[in-house]
């Protein structure tokens, strides 16, 4: 049966499948990795003790074990809580694209869904319940009652400091315990660092917040503003970009342009607050 009165927000859902899909797999790998090395250490020593180690390969499966040990955990979770968050979620649009985004689970035509642990009476419910996603998308009622008017999101500096503070703990800690400190090469990179996150900035400064709406349109940068009845989706999504994944907001539109991108990295506030309340407007705009 689909709950026809569906109780569950997706932020509700999201929240109750962040342990078992993201939490406790993450917590298994780093858990074991952590307790490997101080354990590997404690037996082997410093580096020049390593031969007494008789290159004993069996040891080395325990950090591989653990990967594999949360894959399982995840594969077991991740069906049952589609089925139940399908069965109670209204925008289920929605809830696929940000538990995709978060990493809790994989795109739907993914090959990696295979894998996934389900008995024949879950595979049979899932295949029904997501021909959801194929029909008319619900939206859920907005959840900023009396908050309206114009808004903005600006760039947020924390970025740009935890990068530059970072560099300099791990310089310090570097000259500290080898006394090597010199100009060259660390003042080199601390003046590189400064001097990328002053070109960064530069041409920010004087210009509006690169996302501004009221209750009519939305204004992503410099493009033209958007009306929210022109929007037909909105969401953040995360990409590969070398070896980082980056945090990008997506406009989808009936019109031209018919996509609107932005990176949203270095934005003020937390990701989930920037969806969610961009997410109301465009549902109380539609």
């Amino acid at each position: 049966m689909i709950h026809q009165h569906y109780s569950v927000s997706v932020k509700d859902a999201i929240q109750a499948g962040r342990m078992n899909l993201r939490y406790i797999p993450s917590a298994i790998v780093l858990i074991t990795l952590a307790v490997y090395f101080l354990v590997f250490l404690n037996i082997v020593g410093v580096a020049k003790n390593l031969r007494q180690f008789n290159g004993n390969f069996s040891l080395f499966l325990i950090p591989v074990g653990s990967f594999f040990v949360a894959f399982l955990w995840r594969s077991f979770h991740s069906t049952a809580w589609k089925i139940w968050a399908l069965e109670h979620v209204k925008d289920v649009h929605r809830l696929y694209q940000v538990a995709v985004s978060k990493s809790m689970i994989n795109k739907r035509d993914s090959w990696l869904n295979k894998l996934e642990y389900k008995t024949t009476e879950q595979r049979q419910r899932l295949a029904e319940l997501e021909k959801r996603l194929d029909e008319p998308r619900q939206v859920e009622e907005p959840t900023l009652f009396g908050e309206n008017g114009a808004r903005e999101i600006k760039y947020s500096a924390k970025f740009a400091l935890i990068q530059i503070g970072f560099l300099l703990a791990v310089i310090a800690f570097i000259g500290g315990t080898t006394g090597a400190f010199q100009f060259f090469p660390f003042g080199i990179l601390i003046l590189f660092m400064v001097g990328f996150q002053v070109y960064v900035w530069a041409p920010r400064i004087g210009k509006p917040a690169p996302i501004r709406f009221d209750d009519t349109t939305l204004t992503i940068k410099d493009n033209p503003p958007l009306s929210w009845r022109n929007i037909t989706n909105i969401y953040l999504e995360k990409r590969k970009q070398g070896k980082s994944n980056v945090t990008f907001l997506v406009v989808e539109t009936n019109t031209n342009p018919h996509l609107v991108e932005m990176e949203a990295s270095d934005l003020e506030g937390s990701n989930d607050d920037m969806e969610q309340i961009l997410y109301d407007y465009w549902v109380r705009g539609k």
